[in-house]
């Protein structure tokens, strides 16, 4: 059980709404593991027990056709894709029962030449330590999913992230999309892409003229984070999350120092590699 007394049984879903209120309390529980964590303690044992048992209430959702299918509150249903669910709770269960460099394999066999691209990106900003960190949250630190805002970030990504920002930054700024305005684990806050920046800065006394910055983004949205970086201080360092060559060239259109990743595991990996060895 988590140390706010967050526990998660395994149930049967029919509805949506019922559908977000377990996903509401996986996020609760991911943000009590990551804040355990990052404190330097340990994840219980019963913290991954919940996360499965939320795995196995996905999985047991009536399906249609081979597709999850939920009552909606209006009447009628509604068929939905919850691989991406499912697929980051195994991650996390994963990551909690075993230590990091087993969890590290299993990434590589997901992503073809990881420990190459993961080596990269952590070259690429050795040494740095970043004045502000301005970063897109959906494909860029996690995949992106349709209920990203109701489950929360997975609790391995949410960690290393917050590694690296209390270790090489002064204050990090994640842009997640609507609804948004809620303060995550990295103790930032989150912000929508068409918010005004120069109120950004002001009200939360940013200073982005003093660099080194550090934007990171996954799409062409996030191409204002690099815009403002560079405008306000040419020491910016852009790490975009694509496989896009038309937009990996649009980014180095843009800064001089740009590093791409092909997916969200390859960035947080080098993120929390480049905390433990600050």
């Amino acid at each position: 059980m988590g140390a706010n007394g967050v526990k998660i049984e395994k149930r049967e879903i029919a509805s949506l709404g019922e559908l977000h209120a377990l996903l509401a309390e996986t996020r609760a529980l991911r943000a009590d593991i990551v804040a355990k964590m990052a404190g330097g303690d340990e994840a219980s044992a019963s913290d991954a027990d919940s996360l499965e048992n939320v795995q196995k209430s996905l999985e047991e959702i009536a399906t249609h056709d081979g597709r999850p299918v939920l009552d909606i509150a209006l009447g009628g249903s509604l068929g939905i894709d919850l691989d991406h669910e499912i697929g980051e709770l195994k991650k996390d269960i994963f990551f909690l029962r075993y230590d990091e460099d087993p969890f590290l394999v299993l990434l590589a066999t997901q992503n073809q030449g990881f420990y190459a691209e993961v080596n990269t990106v952590e070259h690429a900003l050795d040494g740095k330590q970043f004045n502000v960190w301005l970063t897109s949250l959906d494909g860029t630190v996690v995949p992106p999913c349709l209920h990203s805002n109701v489950s929360g970030q997975s609790a391995y990504s949410a960690l290393w992230m917050t590694r690296f920002a209390r270790a090489l930054t002064q204050t990090s700024v994640v842009i997640t999309p609507p609804p948004g305005h809620e303060v995550d684990a990295l103790g930032s806050q989150d912000f929508e892409l068409e918010d005004d920046f120069a109120f950004l800065e002001q009200s939360h006394r940013l200073d982005l003229s003093s660099g080194p910055l550090l934007t990171s983004g996954c799409s062409p949205g996030d191409l204002v984070l690099v815009r403002t970086g560079m405008y306000n201080c040419p020491e910016t360092w852009a790490v975009f999350v694509t496989t896009d060559p038309g937009l990996e060239e649009e980014v180095r259109a843009l800064c001089p120092n740009v590093v791409i990743a092909s997916s969200p595991d390859v960035f947080v990996a080098a993120l929390n590699q480049l905390a433990l060895k600050a």
